[in-house]
């Protein structure tokens, strides 16, 4: 049905979601696996290592992708997904995406944007 999303476009998020919706009655399970930690060509200062190097250009990409993206796609499915009598839906996060385990530090967006997929 759908071989690919822009994840980075909203609009593209919808009509995946349209998609899937318009070929099946229910989904049973969803699961959101996309992510980004750091991009070396596009986002050179991915993943952050220092507070310096935070960008909010980098920060919006990271989020956008790893938080804003999955919540868009359950947006898109809730209807196919309430159809189901046990539907599931598994955010792929990170152990760094953990308030409570922030030991080592860095990362800032990759880590936050997975705490923001956690909640």
């Amino acid at each position: 049905v759908v071989d690919s999303v822009d994840l980075l476009d909203e609009s593209c998020i919808e009509e995946a979601a349209a998609a899937v919706g318009s070929c099946v009655p229910r989904v049973d399970a969803l699961l959101n696996v996309a992510g980004l930690l750091h991009d070396k060509k596009n986002l050179p200062s991915l993943p952050e290592t220092t507070l310096e190097k935070l960008s909010l250009r980098d920060m919006t990409h990271c989020f956008t992708l790893n938080a804003f993206a999955p919540a868009l796609l359950i947006k898109g499915l809730a209807k196919r997904l309430y159809a189901s009598e046990r539907a599931i839906v598994v955010n792929l996060s990170a152990r760094v995406g953990s308030i409570g385990d922030n030991r080592l530090g860095g990362w800032y967006s990759y880590r936050a944007s997975k705490a923001a997929l956690n909640q």
